[in-house]
């Protein structure tokens, strides 16, 4: 199976292409929330590493761009250099100063849950991670336990006993169309679930046949996972909006995932477009979901959910 977590772009062309990781990371008392995205840029333009920063209490994003000469590969294990930052698939080591962030610190991440792989599904984008795409999408851990500090702008923030979550994108460009949920923070801790984490995605997905519309969805309750996507014959059922609501319906078998959404406003971060990374997407980390499961007509959760990533795209209006 394929090592998800490891620089993928050995093996594809050098332009026109990005690569990037996600690692989001929630403390315990909710009150931070930080996404951290290194990545590597390919394109006719020029070559180059980036680390962006976005964070819940400040409301600010940050783009730092590096030389593509500060970006080392490592193995055994995987380590993906960019100047004195190192990103590990377990372990964050950072070291940024610029005019508007200094942000220094460790984090260490244990515990991570996988997904299931399986031949036909070796990502989570199953049969589709076969076939030519303009972005694939890896979720490396659902949800995991965080331990370490970091500074930002001399302010001093405990991640000790949070969680996290990490996923990460590769191609030339992202959707055109998409929405992307993340969340995996409880509004009320409740003991009855130790391990809650929601994944969902709908895109316009261009193939050389023209364009569909595909999703996934995984939702991870107590070591026990259901995932509700395109390649599995799930249904995505009803998409609604109401008084700046977003409701998403979806249905497999006699389990159906009901989720709501009320986003915030969203900070900038930029997006890759044919490998430059000078588009634009905007990103809430702050918003608030309502997650209840069915199974037949038994609810097997029904909880809201906090700190929760939010990206909505849209194509331009003509």
């Amino acid at each position: 199976m394929k090592q998800e977590f490891a620089y993928q772009g050995i093996k594809k062309k050098k332009k026109n292409y990005f690569e990037g990781w996600y690692y989001k990371n929630v403390t315990v008392d909710k009150k931070w929330t930080i996404s951290i995205i290194p990545g590597i840029s390919y394109s006719k333009e020029k070559d180059c590493a980036f680390i962006q920063v976005i964070e819940s209490i400040n409301h600010k994003s940050y783009y730092i761009e590096y030389d593509i000469d500060d970006v080392v590969i490592h193995q055994n294990p995987v380590c993906i250099q960019i100047k004195n930052n190192y990103f590990y698939e377990d372990y964050i080591d950072l070291d940024i100063h610029t005019a508007e962030l200094e942000l220094t610190g460790f984090l260490y991440y244990s515990e991570q849950t996988k997904l299931k792989k399986t031949a036909y599904a070796p990502t989570i984008m199953g049969p589709f991670s076969y076939l030519p795409m303009e972005c694939y999408h890896s979720i490396i851990s659902m949800h995991h336990y965080i331990d370490g500090v970091l500074s930002l702008n001399q302010t001093e923030i405990d991640f000790e006993d949070g969680i996290g979550y990490i996923e990460k994108d590769y191609g030339t460009s992202f959707p055109k169309e998409y929405t992307w949920i993340q969340t995996n923070t409880l509004e009320k801790d409740n003991l009855n679930y130790k391990k809650v984490s929601l994944f969902f995605s709908v895109a316009e997905i261009p193939t050389y046949f023209g364009h569909f519309n595909g999703f996934i969805a995984v939702f991870y309750l107590n070591n026990k996972e259901y995932r509700f996507t395109t390649y599995n014959g799930s249904k995505l059922i009803r998409i609604t909006k109401n008084n700046g609501i977003y409701k998403y319906v979806l249905k497999s078998g006699n389990k159906k995932l009901l989720i709501r959404i009320k986003p915030r406003n969203g900070l900038k971060l930029r997006s890759p477009k044919l490998g430059v990374m000078d588009d634009t997407v905007l990103e809430s980390l702050d918003s608030v979901c309502h997650v209840t499961l069915y199974q037949k007509k038994k609810v097997l959760f029904q909880q809201k959910m906090r700190n929760t990533g939010y990206e909505k795209k849209e194509k331009p209006s003509k």
